[in-house]
């Protein structure tokens, strides 16, 4: 597998920037290459789903991808019209972490509830605020404010039929919890997109290993459920056959 580990170079966030907006880097640009590549695959294949899901959703930079190409496929009528984006995060940085949690790094509970110079707490507001900037529909967006151990077993008992999930989530309860709750969501054809690690990095130099961890125990229970392959900076995502 052949990847850029510049993609996934763990650097400090721009502090000198006003971060309702987003740096128009080169990670940046790769990020939206690789998610139009996620849903070219579900327009191509037919895939009928209702529902896709961001555990995790920071500062907005994936939903805002996922969203405008959303909609930019319901434009060309490759998508439904009622699909609904959920955007789950506690708001309040990340909760306790546990044990398998423990890396270089060290993180720590409330990392991510304000925006790196400060300037911005992160809210459900906020968020918004950052998507309809980028004139982005937020008519079918809904955020979900809590932990994932609870708000995604709430969501996970309604009625249905996930296209993609994205763990974001860093630590191992918050991709683990996601994974649990709706792995039986996803439809035939829906993508499972892990953010928070690289397969072929040694496990020593993560520094999220909880969230390799948490996919490293999903697989093994339900592996042969699903068809793995890599993005370009070699996350993995998941098909389900």
């Amino acid at each position: 597998m052949k990847t850029n580990p510049l993609l996934f170079e763990q650097v400090p966030h721009h502090k000198n920037l006003d971060e309702v907006f987003h740096i128009h880097s080169l990670e940046n640009i790769c990020n939206s290459v690789f998610w139009s590549l996620i849903f070219a695959d579900l327009v191509s294949n037919k895939i009928d789903f209702d529902t896709i899901i961001e555990c995790g959703v920071g500062r907005g930079r994936s939903l805002i991808t996922i969203s405008a190409l959303l909609q930019y496929y319901q434009g060309l009528d490759s998508f439904k019209s009622d699909i609904t984006i959920f955007g789950m995060d506690s708001f309040e940085g990340f909760p306790e972490p546990s044990n398998e949690d423990e890396s270089y790094r060290k993180p720590k509970k409330g990392e991510w509830s304000h925006s790196p110079s400060g300037k911005y707490k992160y809210s459900p507001d906020f968020i918004e605020e950052v998507v309809k900037t980028a004139n982005i529909d937020f008519s079918n967006i809904k955020l979900i404010k809590g932990f994932f151990d609870k708000t995604t077993e709430e969501l996970s008992k309604k009625d249905i039929s996930i296209g993609i999930l994205h763990c974001d989530g860093d630590l191992y309860h918050s991709v683990k919890d996601p994974l649990n709750n709706f792995h039986t969501k996803i439809v035939s054809g829906g993508f499972i997109v892990f953010d928070d690690f690289i397969e072929d990095d040694l496990p020593h130099a993560d520094p999220f290993p909880g969230a390799r961890k948490a996919y490293e125990e999903f697989m093994s229970l339900y592996g042969d459920d699903y068809r793995k392959f890599y993005s370009p900076r070699g996350n993995v995502i998941l098909r389900k056959k």
